[in-house]
C-alpha cells in the first residue's frame, strides 16, 4: 500500500469537487455573506462571544481543532479567527451532509463543506486529502476540523481521533487548539430551540508537525504514524488544559 503522500503525487481530483476552488457566483457570494453578517449580529447579541488568543493564529493555512458541542461551533470558530466564513472549510460526514442532495445543497450556500467517509479506508482518506489540498491551494485558506469526529451529548471532551494529524503531517500545516465553551447549553445536540447567553472560545498556541519525523517517513514506515499519534496527543492535552484541564472521556475504540 503506497504512503498517503506518495498516494497524492498524481493524484487526479474527481470534478464532482471542482466547487472547493472554483470562484463562487456572485449570488453565492452574497449568500455566504450575508449569514456572516447574520452570524456575527446573532453572536454579539443574543448569545455574546467572548474571544481570546486569536493573536496567536499563525499565517494561513492551518487546521483549527477544538472541541465539539453544538452545530453553532463552527460559526463560532470562524468568527473566533476574524479572518471571514470565505477562508474556511469544515470537514463533514459524507453521508450525513453529502448524501442528501437539498442538505448539500443548502449547507454549501452557507459554508465550505469538504466530505469525508465515517468509516474510513486508504483510498476514501487520499480522496479526502486531494479535496482538502485543493481547497488550501487557493489561497489564504484554513480548516475546521472536530477531533472527537462528533458532537457530544453531555459537553464532556472526547479522545480525540488522528485525522486532523493525518492532514496536518501529510500537507505540512499546523494545528491551532482551541476550546469552545457555552454552546453545549445554548444549543446542545438533539435540541431544536438555541437558549440565549454567552459563549467564549479560546486559541491556544498552533502545534507543528516534527519535520524531521516526516522526513524520516522515507525510511521508516512507522515514521509517519508515530508522529501522527504524538502531534494529536499533544492538540488533545492543549484542548483540555484551554478548557479547565478537562480529561477527555474514553472511547472503545479511537479511529482515524
Amino acid at each position: 500500500m503506497k504512503s498517503f503522500r506518495d498516494a497524492l503525487e498524481n493524484y487526479q481530483l474527481d470534478s464532482k469537487y471542482d466547487y472547493l476552488y472554483r470562484r463562487r457566483s456572485i449570488s453565492g457570494r452574497l449568500v455566504k455573506s450575508a449569514f456572516e453578517l447574520y452570524c456575527r449580529l446573532f453572536f454579539r447579541i443574543y448569545c455574546p462571544l467572548k474571544i481570546e488568543g486569536r493573536d496567536r493564529l499563525p499565517a494561513s493555512p492551518y487546521i483549527l481543532c477544538g472541541n465539539h458541542n453544538s452545530h453553532m461551533d463552527s460559526a463560532l470558530l470562524m468568527l473566533a479567527a476574524g479572518t471571514g466564513f470565505h477562508g474556511f472549510a469544515m470537514t463533514a460526514a459524507k453521508d450525513y451532509f453529502f448524501n442528501n442532495a437539498s442538505r448539500r445543497f443548502f449547507l454549501n450556500l452557507f459554508m465550505n463543506l469538504i466530505p469525508i467517509e465515517r468509516k474510513f479506508s486508504h483510498e476514501s482518506f487520499v480522496e479526502y486529502l486531494a479535496a482538502t489540498r485543493a481547497f488550501l491551494d487557493v489561497g489564504d485558506r484554513n480548516l475546521i476540523i472536530y477531533p472527537e469526529g462528533t458532537r457530544s451529548l453531555d459537553g464532556k471532551m472526547g479522545r480525540f481521533k488522528r485525522g486532523p494529524a493525518v492532514v496536518a503531517v501529510e500537507l505540512g500545516i499546523p494545528i491551532v487548539p482551541a476550546c469552545i465553551e457555552g454552546s453545549h447549553k445554548r444549543w446542545p445536540k438533539g435540541k431544536g430551540f438555541i437558549r440565549p447567553g454567552g459563549v467564549k472560545v479560546t486559541i491556544g498556541e498552533p502545534v507543528y508537525p516534527d519535520a524531521e519525523a516526516v522526513a524520516a517517513s522515507a525510511d521508516s514506515p512507522s515514521a509517519p504514524f508515530d508522529e501522527y499519534r504524538r502531534l494529536i496527543a499533544e492538540v488533545e492535552s492543549r484542548v483540555g488544559e484551554l478548557c479547565g484541564n478537562q480529561v477527555p472521556e474514553p472511547v472503545d475504540c479511537v479511529a482515524g
